[in-house]
């Protein structure tokens, strides 16, 4: 489901993340929305593929576990960028509790 969500996140989004500034085009992994929306269709695919091929993930042979393997790297480079604002937000949320438990 967040594969789904990155694509149409890129198709709404993707140009302002690309030109706002420097930061928001971490998002897109370097100002390519129009590459970060196919590699999140491209994820949604073949994990529905994969979806068939294994009966609902339930029996997984060797050419299944191939397609799931791929499905499976091609959903952590679609979420990469999300994955790095996240860890940006709580390392940011965890200098403001140390910085604040230092000043009192």
């Amino acid at each position: 489901m967040l594969d789904a969500g990155v694509a149409a996140w890129m198709s709404a989004t993707g140009p302002w993340f690309d030109e706002t500034s420097a930061l928001t085009r971490v998002i897109t992994l370097g100002g390519h929305h129009v590459i970060l929306f196919w590699v999140a269709v491209a994820a949604v695919a073949t994990l529905l593929s994969a979806a068939v091929l294994t009966a609902n993930f339930t029996t997984v042979g060797r050419a299944a576990g191939t397609v799931l393997t791929a499905a499976i790297g091609l959903s952590v480079v679609a979420l990469a960028g999300l994955a790095s604002v996240l860890a940006l937000a709580a390392t940011v949320v965890l200098l403001v509790s140390v910085l604040g438990r230092a000043v009192r």
